[in-house]
């Protein structure tokens, strides 16, 4: 083949008999050899943290059942696999980091668990070399892996693209933007926030139906197992005189999903996001000698819930002697104010993080076409269980997407 003035070129080899391995020699006024190439059944996995989970220990997981034994008999040299690089992107890329592994007993470990029996099974059942391309991110949604044409034609992502030229263009606007869509939403349908009656945040408010709970912890874990929704919190605490009228700072810890507070009635801050620690700015005349109110509204929407982690809650600031700190962790004040299934869904927040349409089409899966390959499985949906009924119509669109992209017919 000729290279075209930019040097890319492409060669398609007709299909050969499986097996190997096998050199790949390309030569033009250089010379590339590639050795130890098998000819085969190639698969691409993708999906969220079922996918992402590797065959061996991990964090905070349960084993997998029979694991040690498992990779001590991963003796299979004709099974690869082949790690995509966790990347967000806004525009498609063309290039992808990572490398092929031959699988054995000290490489197995760090392999997609269920790549890995999908890959095992397979090579069982059809005797044929394997290879596993795995490209997954832990909790995303189907919308980030199907690209700006694959969702062109859903009513809910009609306007995705013009949303996501905002967030590249001021990510400030974009995120004020969905602040203040989450603030009619919650106008409409959270207890707390609804405009005909005093807001929660406010002082003097009759909290005698309001329930203890000690923070930060998920609210699953005490004695909510079952909340998806809004949940207000508030706590009052002492200052003394020489705090009064002083800036502050807030720290929060995290809040899974999203946060609005409020100090003595004054919005302080707003976060989206169930990983990110809050840091809050306290302005000047907020704080008074003597009792003074925190509240803070939250909003999850699928898994745990709450104000957590492992840092102090904890307000900071020079007038706060002889510290200089009020420590706000223990037992705070709580109260529901709505059930997710209660109300249609929630504005989606758009940041730029792995959530966001198309970032991983774009980073994790653009960059793969046209490799070779017999088919992808899937290991998703819990990123996208609080919009079932969109779910009907979105991964449809995402295998139709992928279909296309590839021109391999429709594969499985």
């Amino acid at each position: 083949t000729t290279a075209g003035a930019d040097g890319r070129w492409q060669v398609r080899l007709q299909p050969m008999k499986a097996g190997g391995p096998f050199t790949l020699t390309i030569a033009g006024k250089n010379k590339i050899v590639l050795s130890d190439i098998l000819v085969g059944e190639v698969w691409l996995a993708s999906g969220q943290s079922n996918m992402e989970r590797k065959l061996g220990p991990q964090l905070g997981m349960q084993p997998i059942t029979h694991e040690a034994q498992e990779i001590a008999e991963a003796k299979h040299p004709r099974i690869r696999h082949f790690g995509v690089a966790q990347v967000k992107s806004f525009t498609p890329l063309e290039t992808v980091a990572g490398t092929w592994t031959v699988c054995s007993p000290e490489t197995a470990k760090d392999f997609t668990a269920v790549g890995y029996f999908f890959a095992c099974d397979l090579q069982q059942a059809r005797d044929v070399p394997v290879g596993i391309i795995n490209t997954s991110w832990g909790g995303t949604p189907a919308e980030a892996w199907t690209s700006e044409a694959g969702l062109r034609g859903l009513p809910d992502f009609a306007h995705i693209k013009d949303e996501l030229k905002l967030l590249q263009a001021n990510p400030k606007a974009a995120l004020s933007k969905y602040e203040g869509e989450l603030e009619s939403w919650m106008s409409a349908h959270d207890a707390g926030s609804a405009r005909q009656q005093q807001a929660w945040y406010a002082g003097g408010l009759d909290t005698s139906a309001w329930k203890p709970m000690g923070l930060p912890t998920l609210w699953e874990e005490a004695g909510e197992p079952e909340v998806n929704g809004v949940v207000w919190f508030r706590k009052s605490f002492e200052l003394p005189a020489s705090a009064a009228g002083a800036p502050a700072e807030l720290h929060l810890s995290m809040v899974d999903d999203v946060d609005t507070t409020w100090v003595n009635g004054v919005k302080v801050g707003f976060t989206f996001g169930y990983n990110v620690q809050r840091t809050y700015q306290v302005p000047a005349g907020v704080l008074k000698a003597g009792a003074n109110l925190i509240a803070v509204r939250v909003l999850d929407t699928g898994g745990g819930g709450g104000i957590w982690g492992d840092k102090k809650i904890q307000l900071l600031g020079k007038g706060l002697s002889p510290s200089a700190s009020v420590d706000l962790s223990g037992s705070w004040q709580y109260r529901i104010g709505m059930h997710l299934q209660d109300a249609p869904a929630s504005p989606t927040a758009h940041t730029g993080d792995s959530g966001t349409p198309t970032m991983l089409w774009n980073g994790m899966i653009a960059p793969l076409v046209p490799y070779a390959m017999r088919g992808a499985i899937w290991y998703q949906g819990e990123g996208n269980v609080q919009r079932e009924r969109q779910y009907r119509t979105l991964f449809p669109a995402m295998i139709a997407d992928w279909r296309r992209a590839w021109g391999q017919g429709e594969f499985p």
